[in-house]
């Protein structure tokens, strides 16, 4: 440990900063699934009136 305190204060920031970018993690992984159980549901519907995997495909977005 460094005089005056100055190593266990940059090793509090450096948690500080792991535990923001893990939540903002944590908050990308629950957008991301519920994209795909929204695109899920899309493609059961579209199924559903008829559309086959390719026109479903061929229309959907592509960003996920």
């Amino acid at each position: 440990m460094r005089e005056n305190g100055r190593s266990s204060q940059k090793t509090k920031g450096t948690m500080e900063d792991l535990s923001s970018e893990m939540e903002g993690v944590n908050r990308s992984t629950k957008n991301i699934g519920k994209q795909i159980q929204w695109r899920r549901t899309k493609v059961l519907e579209l199924s559903s009136q008829g559309n086959t995997q390719s026109d479903i495909a061929k229309n959907s977005p592509r960003k996920i």
